[in-house]
C-alpha cells in the first residue's frame, strides 16, 4: 500500500475563504505555534501519546459517576483489553487517524471503511459478555481468533494501517443491548498517534481521495490552523442511502457514492451513472435527485441540519457552521484537544449529541469541509436501536421507552452541568487518569484532581468567574487542555 506523508509546510495562516500561499523551508511544527513547537518535539509528542495509549489498557474499573441536580448515579463501563494487534505499516505523526469501533457482528464493515480511508485506523472491537457466564473464557478465545484473522486479512490486503484492539465487558443479561459507544470511542482516541483524528462510526465509508486531499499541502496547513490555533472541529457532511432500496442495493449505492461513481477497471465513459470521478459532489447531487441518496438521518433533522447541505453543494471553500442543540456531526479534530466522550451513554441516543454540546460550550467552533464527505452503509438495526425504539410503549403510542427516558435524564443533566460550569473538564470517563501532563508540561500546568466528577480547582485561584470560563481558558492555553 502506498503511504502518503504530509510535506514540509509554509509558515502561513490559511483563512477560511482564502488560498494559502506556501513559504518553503518551514517545518510542520512551526504551524502549531507554542501549542507544540515550544513544548514537545515529535519524539516527545509520540512518547506522550504512547503513554496515554498504554494507560488505556488498564482503565479504572467499576466507577460510578454522580452528577446533575438529581444526583443520578451511573456505573461506567468496565472494559477489559483482551488483545491488541498493531499494523506493521508505518505512518507519519502528520497523518490522520480514523478512530472507530464495532461489535463482533459488524466487524465485516471495518474492511470496507479501512479501504475507503487508506491510512491509519484505530478500531476497538467489542465483545459483550454475560456476567457470571462460565463460558466467557471460551467466548474470549473465539473472539481473539476472529480478531487475529480479521487483522491478518487486512494487513495482507494493505488497505489501511489498522491497529485493532479487542475489549470485553461483562454485563447482566438484561443489559446486553447497551452497547458502550462512548467508552469505545475514548479507547480509540487514546490509541491514536497522529496530530489529527477523524471520529467516525464503522458503518460509514469515506469519500474516495479524502485522506489524500486532506494531506495535500494547502489543505494540511488549513487543517492544522483550524484545529490547533482556532480550536475548530472540521465537519464532514454525512449521507445515507434511501429506505426504498433493499439492503443489497443500498450497500452497492453506498460504495458507489463514496467513490463518486468511479469504478475501478472501467473506462471513464463506462463508469457509474456518468463516471464523474472519485469523491464527486456532482455525482452525489445526481444520486440525490435520482432518489438513491439523501442527507443522513432524515428522521432526526436536528442531528445534521446545521451542516446546511444546500450550502455545502454550492461551496468550494470551507464555511462556518452555527451550532444547534442536537447536532451530532462526524468530525476531524485535534488529537490533543478533543475531550473524552461521556461514558454514561450506552445503547442508542445522546452519545454524540452530548459530546458536541460540551465541545461547543467550552469554546470549540465548527467549520464544514467543502470537498469530502461520508456515506452510511445500510445494515440490520442494532440491539440498542431495537431496545430503544421498539415495544408497545413506542410502536403503539410513540411514548418514550424506559431506555429513552434514562438517557434523556442524563443528557439534560449534562446540559445543566455544562451551563453551570460544573461539568468535569475531562468528561465522564474511566480513562480520566490517562493524562500524564506533569511529566511533559511541568507542575505549573497540572490539571484538576483526576477521576470522574473530581472537584474542580478553586475558581479564585485561577481568577476565573466560573467553571465554564476556566474551561474556555484552558482551551485557549497554548498547551494541552484535555489530555
Amino acid at each position: 500500500m502506498r503511504r502518503r506523508t504530509a510535506p514540509s509546510l509554509g509558515a502561513c495562516i490559511l483563512l477560511l475563504s482564502a488560498v494559502c500561499r506556501v513559504v518553503d523551508g518551514v517545518s510542520n511544527s512551526a504551524h502549531l505555534g507554542p501549542t507544540l513547537a515550544s513544548s514537545l518535539d515529535d519524539d516527545a509528542f509520540l512518547g506522550f501519546l504512547g503513554e496515554v495509549g498504554e494507560c488505556a489498557d488498564s482503565p479504572v474499573p467499576n466507577l460510578v459517576f454522580t452528577g446533575g441536580k438529581n444526583k443520578t448515579e451511573t456505573r461506567l463501563p468496565s472494559l477489559t483489553v483482551e488483545g491488541v494487534w498493531r499494523s506493521s505499516m508505518n505512518h507519519s505523526l502528520d497523518d490522520i487517524t480514523l478512530c472507530t469501533n464495532t461489535g463482533i457482528e459488524r466487524s465485516y464493515m471495518l474492511e470496507g471503511q479501512c479501504t475507503s480511508w487508506g491510512g491509519p485506523v484505530v478500531a476497538i472491537l467489542y465483545l459483550s459478555l454475560e456476567l457470571f457466564d462460565t463460558n466467557n473464557a471460551l467466548h474470549i478465545e473465539q473472539a481473539r481468533a476472529q480478531a487475529a484473522d480479521l487483522h491478518a486479512r487486512m494487513e495482507e490486503a494493505g488497505g489501511c494501517a489498522l491497529d485493532l484492539v479487542l475489549v470485553g465487558d461483562a454485563v447482566p443479561a438484561n443489559e446486553s443491548w447497551a452497547y458502550p459507544y462512548n467508552s469505545l470511542r475514548n479507547q480509540a482516541i487514546a490509541r491514536a498517534r497522529t496530530r489529527l483524528v477523524l471520529l467516525l462510526d464503522v458503518d460509514f465509508l469515506v469519500s474516495t481521495g479524502a485522506r489524500e486531499r486532506l494531506l495535500a499541502r494547502d489543505a494540511w496547513v488549513w487543517a492544522l490552523d483550524a484545529t490547533y490555533a482556532r480550536r475548530q472541529a472540521i465537519v464532514l457532511p454525512a449521507f445515507q442511502t434511501t429506505l426504498n432500496l433493499s439492503l443489497a442495493e443500498g450497500t452497492a449505492v453506498a460504495h458507489d457514492s463514496a467513490a463518486g461513481g468511479k469504478e475501478e477497471g472501467r473506462r471513464p465513459e463506462e463508469q457509474g451513472r456518468g463516471g464523474l470521478g472519485a469523491g464527486s459532489k456532482a455525482y452525489m447531487k445526481a444520486e440525490m435527485a435520482a432518489g438513491r441518496i439523501t442527507r443522513f438521518a432524515p428522521f432526526f433533522l436536528k442531528g445534521h441540519n446545521a451542516t446546511d447541505y444546500n450550502r455545502w453543494f454550492r461551496s468550494s471553500t470551507p464555511y462556518p457552521i452555527t451550532y444547534q442543540r442536537g447536532y451530532e456531526p462526524f468530525i476531524l479534530v485535534s488529537r490533543l484537544h478533543v475531550p473524552w466522550f461521556d461514558e454514561r451513554f450506552r445503547g442508542y441516543g445522546w452519545d454524540k449529541i452530548s459530546h458536541m454540546h460540551a465541545m461547543v460550550a467550552t469554546g470549540f467552533q465548527l467549520v464544514a469541509d467543502p470537498s469530502i464527505y461520508v456515506v452510511h452503509r445500510p445494515h440490520i438495526p442494532s440491539a440498542g436501536y431495537n431496545h430503544t425504539f421498539t415495544g408497545p410503549a413506542y410502536t403503539k403510542s410513540h411514548r418514550a421507552t424506559a431506555a429513552m427516558e434514562k438517557l434523556s435524564v442524563i443528557g439534560m443533566e449534562l446540559i445543566q452541568d455544562v451551563k453551570a460550569g460544573v461539568y468535569p473538564e475531562h468528561g465522564v470517563t474511566a480513562l480520566a487518569a490517562c493524562r500524564p501532563l506533569e511529566r511533559w508540561f511541568g507542575a505549573e500546568r497540572r490539571g484538576p484532581a483526576e477521576g470522574p466528577g473530581a472537584a474542580p480547582p478553586s475558581a479564585g485561584k485561577r481568577e476565573t468567574p466560573s467553571r465554564l470560563a476556566f474551561m474556555r481558558g484552558r482551551l485557549q492555553n497554548p498547551v494541552v487542555a484535555w489530555w
